[in-house]
């Protein structure tokens, strides 16, 4: 179940769809998002992992054979009353294991379970869970999870859908009925820390071995020399130490390059490697590019990919790459490459 939410964590939700026409199913957070994947001719399997607001949101997700996920109670009831649907709706029923955000409780489930099973023109799939904290492996809360999950479920003959790209990696024993790669998907690990060598593998695939799917640049369109001294940029926030050449750059907070990257936090160009030199702007940023001039206008300036990789930038930035890369805007120009 390929998750791409959040335009495919920010890597264009329609192309990424159309290069994942090999997974069993799709899965977004919200319905717009399975609309739109509807209305570009995906037609593959789709589940929406987020609530739905109401009655008229299920009866469009069985017209559009989309799966919802129900996530308490009252959705559970809601569907359970209806009397007529466009068509046969297919949907997922979420517990809670313990993350305490989303789910039924375990003493919920037998009830749940029931309603749905004798609720007309609805068909349950599969049950799911979430983990809170997979990316720490060896973790007394997701152990206790798991546990927790296979107490519940134990006798419902049903597909369970429990890993997402964190315990895919460091939690084989998750790794049964539906997996959900997400962040892992475009190339980038979800741990902030080195990860060890997967055991055991996936059958068929080294997915120790991740490779960032996206990179984003932006071209240089200014060169100027400045004195030992200088200040650059709003609030004058970099000094330069020595005499050396800044560089403006196409790109800023407004495109989804984080205005709170700190001095120093380096980029790539094809002359080597560069530093940001002052504030971030709306549509702007500033590099020292060094003492020599070695630098032409229209030259391009890797701000994350191969190097340096986004998760490097997250870690400066006090945030994960999850956000840097939903953030990377919409409008933004994408070449997609196929290898």
């Amino acid at each position: 179940m390929a998750v791409v939410k959040a335009n495919a964590y920010g890597h264009g939700m329609h192309a990424v769809a159309r290069c994942l026409d090999q997974a069993d199913a799709l899965a977004v957070a919200r319905l717009d998002e399975a609309l739109s994947l509807r209305e570009a001719g995906i037609s593959q399997d789709i589940v929406v992992l987020s609530p739905l607001a109401d009655t008229e949101e299920l009866k469009a997700c069985a017209r559009h054979r989309l799966q919802p996920v129900l996530h308490g109670m009252e959705a559970v009831s809601r569907l359970a009353r209806l009397r007529s649907l466009p068509l046969p709706l297919k949907v997922w029923l979420k517990v809670d294991s313990g993350m305490r955000r989303l789910g039924l409780d375990g003493s919920q489930l037998p009830e749940g379970y029931g309603l749905l099973r004798k609720a007309k023109a609805v068909e349950l799939v599969g049950i799911m869970t979430h983990l809170a904290s997979a990316e720490i492996p060896d973790d007394q809360p997701t152990t206790r999870q798991l546990e927790v999950f296979d107490q519940l479920v134990r006798n419902l003959e049903l597909p369970v859908s429990i890993a997402n790209s964190a315990a895919i990696l460091r939690w084989p024993q998750s790794r049964r009925g539906w997996v959900r790669p997400g962040l892992m998907l475009y190339g980038v690990d979800p741990a902030d820390q080195p990860r060890p060598a997967v055991t055991p593998p996936l059958p068929d695939q080294d997915i120790a071995a991740l490779r960032p799917a996206m990179e984003l640049s932006a071209p240089l369109i200014a060169i100027r020399q400045v004195s030992a001294g200088s200040r650059v940029g709003y609030g004058g926030h970099w000094q330069a130490s020595r005499r050396t050449w800044v560089g403006a750059v196409a790109i800023g907070y407004a495109d989804g390059y984080p205005r709170h990257a700190p001095n120093g936090t380096p980029a790539m160009m094809d002359q080597g490697p560069v530093r940001l030199a002052g504030r971030v702007s709306m549509n702007l940023l500033t590099l020292d590019l060094g003492p020599r001039r070695q630098h032409r206008l229209g030259d391009q300036v890797v701000l994350w990919g191969k190097a340096p990789q986004v998760d490097d930038i997250a870690r400066r930035c006090g945030t994960i790459a999850y956000e840097l890369l939903s953030r990377v805007d919409r409008n933004l120009h994408r070449e997609y490459l196929d290898d």
